[in-house]
């Protein structure tokens, strides 16, 4: 009898267990830019500065995002800062303004670790996450 009684209770357990809510979780952010950096070389800062020359685009948060000059390892300047959209897990559209004047920048996610310009300009045509 006891063995039975204790058997009721492990089943008992087992299934309020089993059935109990489940927690709810946040959706994970399917985002795969937030928080990344991807570089250029920057080749006119390298013939008219010299030195090591880069541009970085770092994607702060789900929609802000920031273009530096890093010369040598260390920021330069901010070049601008924006908005963007991821669409269809590939494509990025930027959007920011230069002295008031909008501007727009198409980028395609070509791998885990290569964006490119969308259609290819004379530069910054190819990014590497970093």
């Amino acid at each position: 009898m006891k063995k039975s009684m204790y058997l009721f209770l492990f089943v008992i357990c087992m299934f309020s267990a089993a059935c109990s809510k489940s927690e709810s979780s946040e959706p994970a952010d399917t985002n795969p830019l937030v928080g990344t950096k991807w570089q250029t070389d920057d080749l006119s800062a390298n013939t008219i500065y010299g030195g090591v020359n880069f541009q970085v685009i770092h994607f702060k948060s789900n929609t802000e995002f920031e273009v530096l000059n890093v010369r040598n390892g260390a920021i330069r300047k901010l070049m601008y800062e924006g908005v963007y959209t991821v669409s269809n897990a590939t494509d990025v559209n930027m959007k920011y303004s230069v002295d008031g004047s909008p501007r727009e920048w198409n980028l395609e996610i070509t791998d885990s670790r290569t964006m490119k310009r969308k259609p290819e300009a004379t530069a910054y045509n190819v990014y590497i996450k970093q």
